[in-house]
């Protein structure tokens, strides 16, 4: 008796959906939710700009701390802006592209390397916990509408600028 054969039969389709995923019946809140992840990833970028900004022109006593400190930061953060962008491209929105629209997005300040470095320890510290406050404020829409991967990223991101912002007022105090 011969053992009939199975015929595979492929069924994912030949295209890509039209449709972006939605992860709420209801698109403005993931508007919103899109809307304020450019502003967060905005913010981000200008964050690292600034902290490469002291990696590069940091002087004094504390010079190679600072330096390791600093590049060790902004490299995570140019890890997280691809992660958030990333998510931004998930949940069907444009990712920003340009300094133009980062600018436009973003609400952070920008250091000049006139500023007394401890002042600028000060400020980037300030940045840190000012960003994980906005964080704290997008998780909370995004776990109101069920979004969890949005949650999660992000929830990651808080824990980093806490600990990033202690680090540098550490360092201030030297």
């Amino acid at each position: 008796m011969t053992q009939p054969q199975l015929k595979h039969t492929n069924t994912t389709p030949t295209t890509a959906p039209t449709t972006p995923p939605k992860f709420s019946r209801n698109h403005a809140a993931n508007t919103s939710i899109e809307h304020q992840l450019c502003t967060v990833l905005a913010d981000t970028y200008l964050l690292m700009l600034n902290t490469q900004g002291l990696h590069w022109n940091g002087e004094g006593r504390a010079f190679y701390g600072l330096h390791k400190l600093t590049e060790e930061q902004y490299q995570a953060l140019f890890a997280a802006i691809d992660d958030i962008a990333e998510r931004v491209r998930a949940m069907g929105h444009p990712a920003p592209q340009s300094f133009a629209q980062l600018d436009r997005l973003a609400t952070l300040d920008t250091l000049t390397p006139a500023t007394p470095v401890p002042t600028q320890l000060e400020r980037l510290a300030e940045m840190n916990l000012e960003l994980a406050r906005r964080i704290k404020t997008v998780i909370a829409e995004a776990e109101t509408v069920g979004d969890i991967a949005t949650s999660d990223l992000l929830g990651a991101r808080v824990r980093i600028h806490e600990k990033a912002a202690w680090l540098l007022r550490a360092v201030a105090q030297d």
